[in-house]
């Protein structure tokens, strides 16, 4: 039977030239970096009325299927 190659490489081959997927394998951490995070936002830094209006939303939820729940 022929091993299934994946972009011309082998799951075998694949693992061997590639550290990210190594490290997904193994369960290390993997930290990947978006150089274009924020890019289309003013401000990409995160102000308190964002994380206040953001905890607000989840306590409503939590409490919504909490409620829903009884």
């Amino acid at each position: 039977m022929e091993k299934q190659k994946i972009a011309g490489l082998s799951m075998t081959e694949r693992k061997a030239k590639d550290p990210l997927l190594k490290n997904l394998i193994k369960k290390d951490g993997v930290f990947c970096f978006n150089p274009n995070f924020g890019a289309d936002q003013e401000d990409p830094i995160v102000q308190a009325e964002q994380v206040k209006s953001a905890e607000d939303r989840l306590d409503r939820f939590v409490m919504d299927q909490y409620l829903s729940n009884s």
